[in-house]
């Protein structure tokens, strides 16, 4: 955390100095719009909600676990982002706008289904037999990044080193629910109200390297590799999964446009 505050305070010295040392002929026309897409995978801690009955009585019927997107605590995240780009000089630029993020999530019968309880007291606790619950976690999020361009700007092709952070705000949450037979069916509205919910606030900060193609002043294509996201705590991500600190490696896709200013 320490090491990355000093990165960024170093990075904005760096920018202020560069601006300052230019004119007001060379800034113009760096303003770029972009459309951005992107993908990446987290890892997380699996969070087990304590409806789930254990049923240690029966292992070999009602045992259940956690599988996560394609494998165990591992979350995919998709997202669209509408990121304006400012290029300071030949060499720095930063870029921020809005994200709209897609996080899937989901828990998963070992076997048949697993049990989950809906109503529970001294006298009597009821479950329901479940196949599946997904859920898909919108999210908005401002991103901040800064790039350092190796090359100069008359280059076709530019490569480009960045690191950001990103603060994300869950707005919508969508959870479908399987169960296991038409009994069990008409309590989904009663699982839905006993889900605990994501958190509201996350954040994050990652860094990745990226190739920028097209001619200074035209329209030009980005590609990026985004390292590992690091969060900077412990966040609910879904209603199964708690961020645990590191991530995995995703990608990304952009096209930006000039403007003049």
């Amino acid at each position: 955390m320490q090491k990355f505050t000093i990165t960024f305070v170093a990075c904005l010295i760096l920018l202020i100095n560069n601006v300052m040392a230019q004119s007001e002929d060379t800034i113009l026309g760096r303003f770029k719009i972009g459309v951005e897409l992107g993908s990446h995978y987290m890892n997380t801690n699996s969070e087990t909600p304590p409806q789930v009955r254990q049923a240690n009585w029966y292992p070999d019927r009602y045992e259940y676990y956690r599988q996560r997107y394609y494998y165990s605590d591992i979350i995919s995240v998709t997202y669209v982002s509408l990121k304006p780009e400012f290029q300071f000089s030949e060499r720095f630029s930063i870029a921020s706008g809005l994200r709209l993020s897609f996080y899937k999530d989901a828990l998963n019968a070992n076997y048949d289904y697993f049990l989950w309880q809906i109503k529970g007291d001294i006298n009597n606790t009821n479950y329901i037999k479940i196949d599946n619950i997904e859920q898909r976690v919108y999210k908005l999020g401002i991103p901040l990044e800064f790039r350092l361009y190796p090359r100069r700007r008359d280059h076709f092709v530019r490569q480009y080193f960045l690191v950001g952070t990103l603060f994300d705000f869950a707005t919508f949450t969508n959870t479908k629910i399987s169960t296991y037979n038409e009994f069990s069916d008409r309590y989904k509205d009663d699982v839905k109200e006993t889900i605990p919910r994501p958190n509201n606030f996350s954040s994050y900060y990652y860094a990745g390297i990226g190739l920028k193609i097209g001619k200074a002043g035209y329209p030009s294509a980005n590609f990026e590799v985004l390292f590992p996201m690091i969060s900077f705590g412990e966040y609910m991500i879904s209603s199964f999964s708690k961020s645990s600190g590191t991530g995995v490696i995703g990608i990304a896709t952009s096209l930006k446009i000039p403007i003049a200013l």
